[in-house]
């Protein structure tokens, strides 16, 4: 859940303000958009203690990894976009289960038309088309 949403994150930021909030770049996976480099990135995380990794089974037995931040949220380390960006992100998926989610992101052009590949998502040729129904409040 948590890479769907970094992926709808930082491409309504590029939509609404021209730039990404982690400057990353997304895959097209079987599963959905993902940091392109995403298993290095979770491996940082853990290794500079910023998450909290719990390994256990999950649904029809399968293994699962939950990932638990160590360190409070500081949003002034954020501009307001950011933040706002931030609370329409959350608006939209806080209540969706993993799979909802990535349903909505298999609807998206992003995902669809690169996946088939295991494609880079343009930024500039997907942003603007991605996540239709979220919008940013006022």
């Amino acid at each position: 859940m948590i890479l769907k949403s970094q992926f709808y994150t930082d491409f309504l930021a590029y939509q609404h303000y021209g730039s990404s909030i982690t400057g990353l770049q997304y895959r097209a996976i079987p599963y959905g958009p993902v940091p392109a480099e995403y298993e290095r990135l979770y491996l940082r995380l853990q290794d500079d203690s910023r998450v909290i990794i719990e390994e256990r089974n999950g649904k029809d037995d399968q293994y699962v990894e939950v990932y638990h931040p160590n360190a409070p949220f500081d949003e002034s380390e954020f501009t307001e976009e950011e933040l706002q960006i931030f609370g329409s992100v959350v608006q939209l998926f806080g209540r969706k289960r993993t799979s909802d989610i990535v349903r909505f992101s298999h609807e998206e052009p992003a995902w669809k038309e690169n996946e088939g590949g295991r494609q880079l998502i343009d930024y500039q040729h997907y942003a603007f088309g991605v996540g239709k129904s979220l919008s940013l409040s006022d």
